[in-house]
């Protein structure tokens, strides 16, 4: 009953020709890029289905929009089909009360009529995709080939416009003699049933020769600057990498593109692209990366390590990668795709292990001629011992890294008081207390405003100092800062860190040993300082909640939080 002659199959091959010549090359094109890296469309049925979805309707489901656009352009042709009527293969028709299948609404005709007849015809679907199998192995199937020199479009449209074909034809012969209920025609059965299954058959057919020739040239020619994009790598080994061809830093154990991080203690170049070392040993790291046509500016400030490789890229497109993950991983950028000599400068912060904070990393590819490595910025402990260096302490403001990773990571005022209730607190800033969260903590109260910043107006913070000191640190997404001291109702210094300033003796000893000349930490740095000046830090819990958390947050939750007032 499953068997087919090769005169059934050359039968139905004289249709091929026929169909493809009536599919668009837009659709047709997009069927033709299909592998066995395209993702499949959820189940056809969703949430309505009893049993998952057929893989043909899965399938079906994958071309979206196209399906109906396909059925659009192939119905007449279908209708005209000639060939062998081997609707009989499939068994008897359905007897008995007919079911009624429920479809989202989104579905068109052709998803309904696939979806219908492959429960009405329980052998469809395995006849369909093992017949169209054999048909395209058979010497009668003449598939149409783009010409010599043709363009990716063409080869991929002519490649998918084929296997939709000879799909269609198959379901063509199987539906023939099959009377569809009236909600759906013949034709958009056999449309249906074809299209699904030239989708399963293209993930795993070999693409036509020349197609990768003429998508490099296509990719190529599409490429423009700058490059954006971010996402996660998936690190193992301690190591990621920004490598051709998609290889992985670390196979079976070992390191194939291991590289020497003695000159940077950060990157090294490999044959093909460049390895990252890592702070982690394994586990997903945070990763932007640009692509520019020249140098970019200055490094910005802000980062634990910054060194620069050259490499020299066989075929270029180098992607992001890491043990385990797809070519490209997330982060949606690749280096230019053409051979040539690069440059990568790679900044990192979060490698050490007393970090409170995410690991994270910017890559800046551009094309250079090859220059020896350099070290633009060295402040962590792994990338001295990476060196040989002998390791610097770690700075007091490290502490308040975790800020970096915070809700109040680009704006926020922090203030904290000494020796006033929350209640008092609160009174001091008015009646504009917008964004305002007032937090008991022990020994002292601290005030909380993300995005806000009235806790460093003077007038506040002299009422805030009524009887004990108060200080404030203020900054924005626009790097403007304020640090701010004040004792006994009055202010005794308010300035922008880093710019020069008169501060009294009082406020002189609190910044001793804390540099702001050099523009990194400053938000880390004044937190230090006003932990100094009032005696009590500030704690990641103390500046924690749940984004859509409009209650008062309670004791056993943050531990030592005492109590929260809150005006947003």
């Amino acid at each position: 009953m499953d068997e087919i002659t090769d005169a059934e199959l050359a039968g139905i091959a004289r249709g091929i020709g026929a169909l493809a010549a009536r599919i668009p090359d837009g659709p047709a094109a997009r069927l033709g890029r299909s592998d066995a890296t395209g993702t499949p469309g959820r189940g056809a049925e969703g949430a309505w289905a009893l049993v998952p979805a057929h893989p043909i309707v899965n399938g079906l489901r994958a071309l979206g929009r196209d399906a109906d656009r396909l059925l659009g352009a192939l119905e007449l042709a279908v209708r005209d089909l000639d060939g062998p009527d081997l609707s009989a293969r499939l068994g008897p028709a359905p007897q008995g009360p007919r079911f009624m299948l429920v479809t989202p609404e989104q579905d068109g005709e052709a998803m309904l009529a696939t979806s219908s007849l492959l429960r009405m015809y329980p052998r469809l679907g395995d006849l369909a995709l093992a017949w169209s199998e054999r048909l395209a192995a058979h010497p009668s199937a003449v598939l149409p080939a783009a010409p010599d020199g043709a363009d990716e479009q063409t080869i991929a449209a002519r490649h998918g416009a084929g296997y939709a074909a000879l799909a269609v034809s198959v379901a063509g012969a199987l539906l023939r003699g099959v009377t569809t209920p009236p909600l759906f025609s013949r034709e958009a059965a056999v449309v249906g049933v074809g299209l699904g299954v030239a989708t399963i058959l293209l993930r795993t057919a070999p693409k036509p020769s020349g197609y990768r020739a003429a998508l490099l040239a296509r990719v190529r020619a599409e490429y423009l600057f700058p490059q954006n994009g971010r996402g996660s790598a998936h690190v193992a080994g301690h190591r990621f990498a920004l490598v051709e061809n998609g290889r992985s830093p670390v196979e079976d154990g070992r390191s194939p593109v291991d590289g020497d991080f003695t000159a940077t203690g950060l990157v090294a170049a490999v044959p093909g692209g460049v390895v990252i070392r890592t702070g982690i040993a394994a586990g997903p790291v945070q990763v932007e990366c640009s692509v520019f046509a020249s140098a970019p500016e200055a490094v910005p400030e802000g980062w634990d390590e910054v060194a620069e490789v050259s490499w020299r890229a066989a075929e270029g497109g180098a992607t992001v990668t890491g043990a385990g993950a797809p070519a490209g991983d997330n982060i949606g950028v690749s280096a230019p795709p053409w051979p040539g000599d690069y440059r990568l400068r790679v900044h990192a912060n979060g490698r050490d292990p007393e970090e409170a904070y995410a690991e994270s990393y910017l890559l800046e590819v551009w094309a250079a001629p090859p220059s020896p490595p350099v070290v633009l910025r060295r402040t962590d402990r792994l990338g001295h011992r990476l060196r040989g260096e002998p390791e610097p302490p770690v700075p007091p403001e490290r502490a308040y890294r975790w800020i970096r990773s915070s809700r109040l990571r680009m704006a926020a005022t922090v203030t904290v008081v000494v020796g006033l209730a929350p209640e008092a607190v609160l009174a001091a800033f008015g009646d504009d207390r917008e964004g305002v969260e007032v937090v008991g903590i022990p020994g002292a109260v601290l005030v909380v405003e993300e995005n806000h910043y009235r806790g460093s107006h003077e007038e506040v913070l002299a009422a805030l100092s009524a009887n004990g000191p108060a200080a404030s640190m203020f900054w924005n997404v626009n790097m403007l800062t304020r640090l701010s001291f004040a004792e006994d109702g009055r202010v005794l210094a308010a300035f922008e860190p880093g710019l020069d300033a008169d501060v009294p003796e009082e406020v002189a000893g609190v910044l001793e040993g804390i540099s702001f000349a050099d523009g990194g930490g400053v938000v880390e740095k004044g937190l230090l300082a006003v932990e100094r000046f009032t005696g009590h830090a500030v704690m990641p819990d103390d500046v924690d909640r749940d984004e859509d958390d409009d209650e008062p947050v309670t004791p056993p939750r943050l531990g030592r939080r005492l109590g929260t007032i809150r005006f947003m």
